[in-house]
């Protein structure tokens, strides 16, 4: 049996993604969580196409930043 977990990232980015997407928010410790993971060389592609997908919203104001 294959862990699900042997191929995710060591940075648990879908939560944040998910939550800014479906909220049109995100939160300023998200930001900084979802930054550190872009700059982190462990992440998947997929990975890093969300994230930027998030950060390109938040230019574009469809996701606002919040404390």
């Amino acid at each position: 049996m294959v862990s699900s977990t042997s191929r995710s990232s060591p940075h648990n980015i879908e939560p944040c993604v998910s939550e800014a997407m479906r909220q049109g928010v995100l939160k300023r410790r998200d930001h900084l969580r979802l930054t550190s993971a872009l700059l982190s060389s462990q992440l998947s592609a997929e990975d890093r196409h969300q994230i930027n997908q998030v950060f390109d919203l938040v230019r574009a104001g469809r996701i606002r930043l919040t404390d």
